[in-house]
């Protein structure tokens, strides 16, 4: 930071700008906010032990913070300002994982990667997000402490140069054979449930519907599948993910046919589980389960369910990468 404060006047705002703002990236929210409390003091007595002349004046209004802690409806103007360039650019962006999804600032060109993301997807995003207008310059700090860390730090430069080999192959292949088995039938739901028509086919309003009642019962629009399955709302959600498969890069092509394929069996599933489900309370889309047992068939099922209940599409993530079961112990 005090090298950019450094060459100004020596050189044009236009090459330095890029390189004015330092974008620090936290994989917790508990590292940025120890980063924070730096940048306040000790950053800047640092930089008054340095002597240098000019010295970098680093001050409150002159940093941002890209969290969860900020409201999303402050977002936009914040990221106005970071668009803003020399003479008024920022000095620092503190930012999590917020950072690696639709930031788009090309200006940025500055990073310093406080520890190695969880994957190497994020990894990607985020550092991705400098350097876009000019060549960009990313520093990562590793802690001995961490073993993961040390890893990364050892085979640093094995790592760079095969980057992609070690993307999760779900991030890297979305129409691979197991991809397909873990997305398809939870988009198909995702899709009934929250879209306004599919390729142009209306859908009705109960599709949406999951609602608590007295008595712990609920009304579900889950069943609804057992009268809609050849509607033409539903067809037409194996011909777009079968379209989607078949517009990937080549090399990630799946065989022509087998996503349409795997799509109609996986509404079969659900067809199937409606068709036998008594009422709207028999058969719902989801029940949280943490705090107590299971009590009906579900679509998008958990670890609970198994054994219990039966369940459209078997341990649905909230997320589509990979992710571990709960590991539960019995005193």
């Amino acid at each position: 930071m005090q090298k950019a404060k450094t060459l100004q006047g020596h050189v044009p705002d236009e090459a330095l700008d890029p390189f004015w703002t330092l974008t620090g990236y936290f994989n917790a929210l508990r590292e940025l906010a120890g980063t924070l409390s730096l940048y306040r003091q000790d950053i800047q007595e640092w930089l008054k032990h340095r002597k240098a002349d000019p010295m970098r004046d680093l001050d409150e209004y002159g940093k941002l913070e890209l969290s969860s802690r900020v409201h999303s409806t402050d977002l936009p103007a914040m990221l106005k300002k970071l668009e803003g360039r020399l003479p008024t650019a920022l000095d620092a962006v503190l930012a999590t994982s917020m950072f690696g999804t639709g930031v788009d600032i090309d200006r940025l060109s500055l990073m310093v990667v406080h520890g190695q993301p969880k994957t190497t997807a994020s990894y990607i995003q985020a550092t991705g997000r400098v350097g876009r207008q000019v060549s960009g310059l990313v520093v990562v700090f590793f802690r001995a402490t961490r073993p993961r860390d040390l890893d990364h730090y050892e085979f640093f430069t094995g790592y760079h140069r095969a980057l992609y080999r070690y993307v999760e192959p779900i991030t890297v292949a979305p129409f691979s054979p197991r991809a397909r088995e873990r997305a398809l039938g939870p988009l198909s739901v995702i899709l009934l449930r929250q879209a306004r028509q599919i390729n142009g086919n209306p859908l009705d309003e109960l599709w949406r519907v999951q609602q608590r009642r007295p008595q712990s019962r609920y009304y579900a629009g889950a069943r609804i599948m057992k009268d809609k399955r050849y509607q033409p709302e539903v067809k037409s959600i194996s011909v777009i993910f079968e379209q989607r498969a078949q517009s990937q890069p080549e090399g990630r092509i799946p065989p022509k046919g087998i996503t349409s394929q795997e799509t109609e069996s996986e509404i079969d599933r659900w067809y199937n589980l409606a068709q036998r489900s008594q009422d709207e309370n028999s058969l719902v889309y989801y029940e949280l389960s943490i705090n107590s047992l299971p009590q009906r068939n579900v679509i998008l099922g958990d670890p609970q369910h198994r054994q219990l209940f039966e369940q459209a599409f078997e341990n649905v993530p909230q997320s589509l990468r990979d992710v571990e079961e709960t590991t539960t112990f019995q005193e």
